[in-house]
């Protein structure tokens, strides 16, 4: 059994990475198909990790933030972005890199925003921050007036009518 790990919807696909077991951190990607109601291994991710983010963004998967373990149970920053292209099959990692985990994320014009988590210094974070995929850049939004942490984020688009 696995907790920890990340899932986002690409396409007509459902993706799920990474996680920890019993003995340890995962580097997994599974996808699973409704129509067909069938799961498929995919290429492990470049570092095993857990407590990340993932998001889709223009046919392809954004794995940000997490960790892992050092040798006597502390968790340990994954600050590599690393980027999957299901139509390739292949991982790259960027230049930017994220200290965060047990963040919120969603996706706002191929923008990706990240709420709150847990920051390299193990405190809750009271930031949102964007990672610009066309600049491989991240910077500030906002910040809170309190600290916040969880995984759960979300956004919400309407169409505008003109009368």
């Amino acid at each position: 059994m696995k907790n920890g790990h990340a899932g986002t919807l690409c396409g007509d696909l459902i993706y799920v990475s990474g996680g920890q077991k019993f003995d340890g951190h995962c580097r997994n990607m599974f996808s699973y198909n409704p129509t067909q109601d069938m799961w498929k291994e995919e290429p492990g991710m470049i570092h095993p990790r857990s407590n990340h983010v993932m998001v889709a963004v223009s046919e392809r998967l954004y794995v940000i933030g997490g960790n892992t373990e050092d040798p006597y149970g502390f968790p340990v920053s994954c600050t590599s972005i690393e980027i999957y292209s299901p139509t390739t099959r292949t991982w790259s990692l960027t230049q930017a890199e994220f200290n965060i985990r047990e963040a919120g994320a969603f996706v706002l014009n191929d923008n990706i925003y990240i709420v709150g988590g847990i920051n390299g210094q193990h405190y809750f974070s009271d930031l949102i921050q964007r990672y610009i995929t066309s600049r491989d850049s991240v910077d500030l939004v906002d910040k809170f007036p309190t600290r916040i942490y969880g995984r759960a984020c979300c956004v919400l688009t309407l169409p505008q009518y003109i009368c």
